[in-house]
């Protein structure tokens, strides 16, 4: 295996392709990243909006006559506005977070870091690597695929907090 070269364990943990690695050598998303990122947009805080205030007004409703708040028609009738009203707020503030989302992944600049991943003996409950100043949270797999105190190239969006790529020195 020749120096900076990607390593089966590396290209599984972090789904990357030679190709992927190419272009965040040169300081660019792949095709394959970008279409990756955008799927990953979806809803995010808005989502848990969505879901979570119409069950709200949905107790509301089975909990009306205990909290006198009308007759069962009026606060069927206000439960299902409400809802509908939710609803429509929750997607437009869905949309509005992935056009927000969008833009930061086509404005993204590929940066590099250079150093040793330092691990402790054991997996931590939170694995994490901090880039600068930038903390990224793995997954048990991606913290397990670094070799203890070995230098690495690791390629990443600072403001998504995605690691894309990544070789062993």
């Amino acid at each position: 295996m020749s120096s900076h070269s990607p390593t089966p364990a590396l290209m599984t943990a972090f789904d990357f392709t030679p190709e992927d690695l190419a272009a965040n050598q040169i300081g660019q998303l792949s095709p394959r990243q970008l279409d990756q990122l955008r799927l990953r947009r979806v809803g995010g805080g808005c989502g848990r909006y969505v879901v979570f205030l119409p069950l709200a007004v949905g107790f509301l409703y089975l909990f009306a006559e205990e909290l006198r708040l009308g007759s069962s028609t009026l606060v069927l009738l206000g439960t299902a506005l409400t809802m509908i009203a939710l609803l429509a707020v929750g997607f437009v503030l869905i949309r509005l977070a992935q056009r927000n989302y969008d833009e930061q992944i086509n404005q993204a600049e590929v940066q590099q870091w250079r150093g040793r991943v330092r691990q402790g003996e054991h997996l931590p409950a939170d694995p994490s690597l901090l880039l600068g100043a930038t903390r990224f949270y793995l997954l048990r797999e991606q913290y397990a695929a670094f070799l203890p105190d070995t230098r690495y190239q690791l390629y990443y969006l600072e403001d998504a907090r995605v690691i894309l790529s990544a070789v062993q020195e």
